[in-house]
């Protein structure tokens, strides 16, 4: 019978360290699923930043684009005689509002919001027979 006590406690060791073995490769297991989770999660808000950062620029190109459109329009509303201030201009991606001040020299802002984005244009000019002369033109930040 001692025979067969010292087989069953040799089993015992040997189960043991087997399941040692199991636990610390389960352990390990977790702990680079863990990382694998972690780095994934830092790259999807990587491009997540780098999507909203490439929207907010095409939006504010095109709030540019259309600022110096309604501008123009504008300035070409004025050599034409037309001193009143031009409706809202709307888009579907935004609008344009035009603000003028003074009579000749005229101060014209052209103002365009695209989303979030609103870019701003201030022009300054003189009308003398319908010749347009452009005294200033630049974009107001604020």
């Amino acid at each position: 019978m001692q025979k067969s006590k010292v087989k069953m406690q040799n089993y015992g060791i040997k189960h043991y360290f087997r399941e040692s073995k199991s636990q610390a490769m389960l352990v390990a297991i977790l702990i680079i699923s863990a990382a694998a989770l972690a780095i994934s999660i830092a790259v999807a808000t990587m491009g997540s930043s780098e999507v909203n950062i490439g929207l907010v620029s095409r939006d504010s190109g095109k709030s540019y684009a259309l600022s110096e459109t309604c501008l123009e329009n504008t300035l070409m509303r004025l050599s034409r005689g037309q001193s009143s201030v031009p409706p809202t201009f709307t888009l579907t991606d935004g609008n344009c509002t035009i603000e003028i001040t003074g009579t000749s020299p005229y101060q014209i802002t052209s103002t365009a919001q695209v989303g979030k984005t609103r870019r701003k244009i201030r022009s300054t000019v003189t009308v003398a027979n319908e010749i347009l002369n452009i005294q200033s033109w630049q974009e107001v930040y604020n």
